[in-house]
């Protein structure tokens, strides 16, 4: 391991497959170009694997102010291969300015429902994590919409980089453990020759406004045909009461933003501080009003249109 320090256990529960757990800590101050191969080492060791500790990786997907380098890997490995987050929505790591979550679990090939809290109960700068599973509730993951380069994948599981070694096999138990190697090979190489594609529509609309603007379309679609002045008005008032419940859906995201704010995470601070910043029209318009720029509702005005 060229970045990362871990502590390994193996259980076999009876009747089961063997889960491996993982305790990782990965210093701040070592470098950060092998997360991603020491982390995908780790998970070759089992099938069913949970890494969970201290990854001093930020990203907001799970919580965080900012993104770092370590954080953008991460994400990265969660995004091209079958590999979940297990993270708490409250921080658990907390500095002189700010608080963090930079601990949580990655998990991959576990298929159980899973909680996890955050626990202040030590002395430490770190919160303990406690995450359980719910062993007798089974869920699939959706599956991974992804661009595969085949050229790629051949390539990879070409002589030149991959050695196929014929079945030598001679009980059921060498069958098992060399077609698990070939399926893993597979697998594998299926994900590093792949990547995700990602939708273009990130927005969120309630499905109140979504039936008006379906109704909209119907009223648009009768008044071009008629060009009566009536059936004008019926769009005119649909489409105002869309504008209405888009104004209230960006009003409650912003009471909501406000009801979340910590003094003891350092945004409190932030948000103060770009609040107070002069802007023009302009840039209040492009950065959606007085929400600190979060919710772009010109965007999302635009796209309801």
């Amino acid at each position: 391991m060229g970045t990362v320090e871990a502590t390994l256990v193996t259980l076999t529960p009876p009747g089961g497959d063997p889960l491996v757990i993982t305790s990782l800590y990965i210093s701040p101050s070592v470098s950060y170009q092998h997360i991603h191969t020491d982390v995908e080492a780790l998970f070759r060791l089992g099938s069913a694997s949970i890494i969970c500790g201290d990854f001093n990786a930020h990203h907001i997907s799970w919580g965080c102010q900012r993104n770092d380098n370590r954080g953008n890997i991460i994400k990265n490995l969660i995004d091209s291969t079958d590999t979940q987050i297990v993270a708490p929505t409250t921080p658990t790591r907390f500095g002189h300015n700010s608080a963090s979550i930079i601990d949580f679990a990655l998990t991959r090939n576990i298929h159980w429902l899973g909680q996890v809290e955050s626990i202040a109960e030590l002395s430490s700068d770190h919160n303990p994590l406690i995450i359980s599973f719910d062993t007798n509730r089974r869920f699939a993951f959706p599956r991974r919409i992804v661009s595969t380069d085949w050229a790629a994948f051949r390539e990879l599981l070409s002589p030149a980089h991959y050695t196929f070694h014929p079945i030598t096999a001679r009980t059921g138990e060498d069958v098992d453990t060399q077609v698990a190697d070939l399926t893993d090979a597979i697998i594998n190489t299926h994900a590093l020759s792949s990547k995700p594609i990602r939708s273009r529509n990130s927005y969120y609309v309630s499905e109140e406004i979504r039936q008006l603007m379906i109704e909209r379309n119907r009223a648009r679609k009768t008044w071009q045909f008629t060009r009566d002045p009536s059936d004008k008005r019926v769009l005119n008032n649909i489409q105002n009461r869309i504008h209405r419940k888009v104004k209230a859906f960006q009003n409650k995201i912003w009471e909501d933003e406000l009801r979340a704010l910590d003094p003891d995470d350092g945004f409190l601070w932030e948000m103060s501080k770009e609040l107070r910043k002069k802007k023009s029209p302009l840039d209040k318009a492009n950065k959606g009003g007085s929400a600190a720029g979060r919710t772009p509702l010109p965007h999302l005005i635009q796209h309801l249109h």
